[in-house]
């Protein structure tokens, strides 16, 4: 018994040194890693929805006419040869902008989306103006501008469910006139093709919900709505369209 009881305490004074190294050895503990920050709300999908607002628009519309060879009967006939043939009338107009909208919108990390809208709005704008010509004949033109449409690209920061952002892109819209002067009227219309520059916020109200508020400026350039060839003269009109819209929507997230 008493070799046995020397063999143990030997062991441990043996194994005593190796277990205090082992512990030295042991690997230092691991700092806990933060949890990564996932939104509660993505914004990546297609959508669709409806908008509707208001449009302040200048309407302004440029009047030439050329004499042909008989041209000396132009300003009894038509009554619009200010100016050596050209007249200016500038206009505005106020009223409802209404329509419905398509895009997709993609999230790139937990704040920046990035997306493409295509969207085509009920335009409520006309201008009417009469003037003096020649001969104190009445010159009245109207111009209106009865649809217009955009295609554009957005890029916005998100505040998970909040979205600020961005767009631009291409516009068109259809453009008429109306030329009306001692019993004879012309009238045309065309189809023209711009640029739209805006930014707006979205907020999400539910996953699939959201609401939102936009500003977009729509520039048509000059539109030719009229060009008409008589025996005295060729007249033409062009009108210079742009609009300013405030307008209110609501988006369903597929």
């Amino acid at each position: 018994m008493q070799i046995l009881r020397n063999a143990l305490l030997a062991g441990v004074v043996i194994l005593a040194p190796a277990a205090a190294f082992a512990a030295d050895l042991a690997p230092p503990p691991v700092e806990p890693v933060a949890p990564e920050i996932v939104p509660s709300f993505t914004w990546t999908g297609f959508y669709a929805g409806l908008s509707a607002g208001y449009g302040r628009g200048n309407l302004d519309t440029d009047l030439k006419a050329v004499p042909t060879a008989r041209g000396e009967e132009l300003e009894n006939a038509l009554g619009f040869g200010l100016n050596g043939g050209i007249a200016r009338v500038k206009d505005t107009s106020n009223g409802f902008v209404g329509g419905g909208q398509i895009g997709y919108n993609y999230q790139l990390d937990p704040h920046w989306v990035v997306g493409a809208e295509a969207d085509l709005q009920y335009a409520g704008l006309d201008s009417k103006k009469t003037f003096i010509g020649n001969q104190n004949i009445p010159v009245t033109v109207k111009t209106e501008l009865d649809w217009f449409g955009t295609a554009r690209l957005r890029a916005g920061y998100a505040f998970d469910n909040v979205l600020v952002y961005g767009t631009g892109g291409l516009a068109y819209g259809r453009v008429k006139s109306k030329v009306s002067t001692a019993g004879t009227s012309l009238s045309g219309s065309e189809t023209k093709f711009g640029w739209a520059l805006g930014a707006g916020a979205e907020y999400a109200l539910t996953q699939n919900w959201t609401v939102r508020a936009e500003y977009l400026y729509v520039d048509l350039g000059k539109a030719e709505t009229i060009k008409a060839n008589s025996e005295i003269a060729q007249v033409t009109a062009k009108a210079d369209v742009s609009v300013h819209t405030v307008r209110a929507g609501v988006n369903y997230k597929f």
